[in-house]
Order: C-alpha cells, then sequence, then structure tokens
C-alpha cells in the first residue's frame, strides 16, 4: 500500500482523499441543518459484516425524506470496500453520511439539489474486557430527541447532550425514556438498544417509532434460534430495578452487559446468564456470515 493510499481514509462524492481534501461546504444542508443520514459499518479481519442490512436502511430512509440519489448503492458499496482496503488495521468502522447537498439557506429545499455522499473510516473504538466482564453503568434520561427517530438522521444534538451527561456521571451510557415516574416509557439508548431480561424472557421495546438496529435484529434472531422467550412491547421505567438483566447493542459495542443502572446493581451480576448466552449466540453468527463474506484486499 503506498504512503498516500494509507492516509486515504475519507471518500467524498466519488473520490478517495486525504483529510486535507476531505471538505464539505458550509452550505451544504447536512451542515446548515442536519439534512443528512448516517450509517457506521464494521469490518473484522478486512470482512464487511451485515453490508447489505446496512445499505437497505440507508436507501430506504433516503427514499422516505427524499434525499437526491447521487451514487447508486454500487458505488457505495465499491467506497466502503476501498476504505477498508486502504486501512493499516483489518478491524474498524465506516461512517457514511448523505446530505441533500448544497443550496441556498432556506428550510424549504430547493429543486436540482446533487446531494452529498461521503464515508469516513475509523478505528475501532475498545471497550476494556473488564467492563465487558462486570457490565457497564448507564443512567436514564428523559429522551428529548425529534420524535422520527426510526430515522438514523444526523440530527443529533439530544443525544451528545444525554452522552455528556451520562460522561459527567461517569457511565457508559444513557437509556432514554418519555414520559415520568415509573410508568415512563423506554425507548432505547443514545447510540444502542436496550434489552432487559425478566425470569429468563427477553424483553426490548417494540420498534414503533425507534430506529430497527441491524445488531439488535440479529440478536432477536439468534434468541429465536436458541428457544428465549422473546417480548418486543412498551417498557416501563419502572421494571427495570426488577429485572434479572439488561444489555446494549449496537454496531461497535455487539452484546454489552449493563452492572449498574442509576448506581443500583441489578439482580445477577453482569453478565447474567442469558446474556452471556446471547453472546455467544452472536459470536456463533458473526463467525457463519464472515465466513461467507469476501475477504477485502488491502491497497
Amino acid at each position: 500500500m503506498s504512503r498516500a493510499a494509507k492516509r486515504e481514509r475519507f471518500w467524498l462524492n466519488g473520490r478517495f482523499v486525504s483529510e486535507s481534501g476531505a471538505r464539505v461546504s458550509v452550505l451544504d444542508r447536512g451542515v446548515l441543518y442536519g439534512d443528512a443520514l448516517y450509517e457506521v459499518v464494521r469490518f473484522y479481519g478486512r470482512k464487511i459484516f451485515l453490508l447489505d442490512d446496512h445499505l437497505d436502511r440507508l436507501f430506504d430512509e433516503a427514499e422516505a425524506i427524499a434525499l437526491p440519489k447521487r451514487f447508486e448503492r454500487k458505488a457505495i458499496t465499491r467506497a466502503v470496500c476501498g476504505l477498508v482496503a486502504r486501512s493499516e488495521k483489518p478491524d474498524g468502522l465506516v461512517l457514511l453520511q448523505w446530505t441533500r447537498g448544497e443550496g441556498p439557506r432556506r428550510l424549504a429545499p430547493p429543486p436540482g439539489l446533487r446531494g452529498t455522499v461521503f464515508a469516513i473510516r475509523f478505528d475501532l473504538p475498545t471497550i476494556p474486557a473488564a467492563l465487558r466482564r462486570r457490565g457497564v453503568n448507564v443512567i436514564t434520561l428523559p429522551d428529548e430527541r425529534w420524535l422520527s427517530t426510526h430515522i438514523k438522521s444526523t440530527n443529533l444534538l439530544a443525544s451528545v447532550l444525554a452522552r455528556k451527561k451520562a460522561d459527567e456521571a461517569g457511565a457508559y451510557e444513557a437509556v432514554l425514556h418519555r414520559g415520568r415516574g415509573p410508568r415512563a416509557r423506554i425507548t432505547e439508548a443514545t447510540s444502542s438498544s436496550f434489552f432487559l431480561v425478566k425470569r429468563g424472557r427477553l424483553v426490548t421495546p417494540a420498534v414503533r417509532g425507534l430506529l430497527p438496529g441491524i445488531t439488535r435484529s440479529v440478536v432477536l434472531a439468534v434468541a429465536r434460534k436458541e428457544g428465549i422467550p422473546i417480548e418486543e412491547r412498551t417498557v416501563r421505567l419502572g421494571e427495570i430495578r426488577n429485572a434479572d438483566e439488561a444489555f446494549l447493542t449496537a454496531t461497535s459495542a455487539e452484546v454489552l452487559p449493563i452492572g449498574r443502572v442509576n448506581g443500583a446493581p441489578l439482580r445477577h451480576p453482569a453478565p447474567g446468564p442469558v446474556t452471556k448466552r446471547l453472546g455467544r449466540a452472536f459470536a456463533r453468527f458473526r463467525g457463519r456470515v464472515l465466513a461467507g463474506t469476501p475477504r477485502v484486499a488491502p491497497a
């Protein structure tokens, strides 16, 4: 791999570029209004995990909000593969972002916008093994995001502020809820899906109005295969204190056990037996998928 190619961890509107060339106009609607979508894709050993699932969601949502289709799916796939090929590390993440494009500053988008699409390769964030052994701490906060959270929009200010509060409280994540008191409805965490386990049953908020997480869907599929009973329903905030186990799912974190919620431990030390079982089942699923996924050759 050439030294120049190694620096190209960005792809912008059809070209691989170094950081100095990765520039988006200040008049881009993604910058001005957050008028944009994003996806985060993970690769293991230069094999891209569930890329089709992520692109399905990205293109479905782009159609739902009528983003200009500047690039076909094949071009986006080549962009992701090219960034993986240029990576010095075999494992990592690729962020895809698709905006409505550059135009005059007015809320109603004018016709004829071309759209802006870019991708960035990131190193994989590490979660210390000790956290996986004992579980992470989370806090609960009101969900102040916009109501169309099933759209993976770049409007993330409310999530940024919630995660800031979690950091300040010494917690890994914030589990969000709508309403007040024990009857408040849990939605999800700032960048992950939420599960709890009660008497051997796996419980997670139904995705009505929520983002159908890719890792969440895999965990539900492997739970069914394992014969674990599942409830996708309204989950109340008061149910956490009586939960036996709880965990988060996300592309970067996979299945991550929760040890404490608002400082209080759950009934089983983390990770609990169901969380462990699902973590192993997810790893087996990942192995089967990656075994049939072509490896991207280094550039």
